[in-house]
């Protein structure tokens, strides 16, 4: 993704809702209730970079749309609202995976083929793995269990493997400046 990840999405649209933290489960069982078709909202479809997504637009419409809405609205609308906005972050996975795959086959390497590995805490997500297990023959999911933030999970495996326990490498250090500008 160009700025959120689909955990991250999940989780800001649940801010947005007011359904907690973390989101994804529970915009994910509110969904089981609800029409995805009922509120419509932005695929990232960014044609021109495959593989590449942005969640931004969704968090916005997501917005726009609620400021629209009563509070009474919302809560009435809220199964729906979150089918609409999980079923925008699972087609943008699916079609970006799509994408992907079409590109490494173009590659014609010969006896190569295209499994997908669902993982991080996202791959809990029961519409997802509706929708990769229907798109897709040779997909993997992670066992729930071990579905968690992708950064926890790599910092854990990290720290269990001994010959990963290894120093920065300086060539990775980012010479990055803020732009924010403390206004007095």
């Amino acid at each position: 993704t160009l700025d959120d990840a689909a955990g991250e999405a999940f989780d800001k649209g649940g801010k947005i809702l007011g359904v907690g933290y973390p989101a994804g489960k529970i915009i994910d069982d509110l969904a089981v209730n609800g029409d995805a078709t009922k509120f419509s909202f932005p695929i990232s479809y960014m044609r021109d970079r495959p593989g590449k997504m942005s969640y931004s637009g969704l968090k916005t419409a997501l917005k726009v749309k609620l400021t629209k809405m009563t509070p009474e609205e919302i809560k009435t609308e809220l199964p729906h609202l979150c089918a609409g906005y999980q079923e925008a972050i699972v087609q943008t996975l699916r079609i970006k995976a799509e994408e992907i795959i079409e590109k490494v086959l173009n590659l014609k390497l010969k006896n190569f083929e295209t499994p997908i590995v669902v993982g991080g805490g996202v791959a809990c997500n029961s519409r997802l793995r509706a929708v990769m297990k229907k798109h897709f023959k040779n997909v993997h999911f992670v066992t729930p269990l071990f579905c968690t933030d992708n950064a926890g999970m790599i910092a854990n495996w990290a720290a269990r493997v001994p010959e990963l326990a290894v120093a920065f490498p300086e060539c990775l250090s980012l010479d990055a400046q803020s732009r924010y500008v403390e206004k007095k």
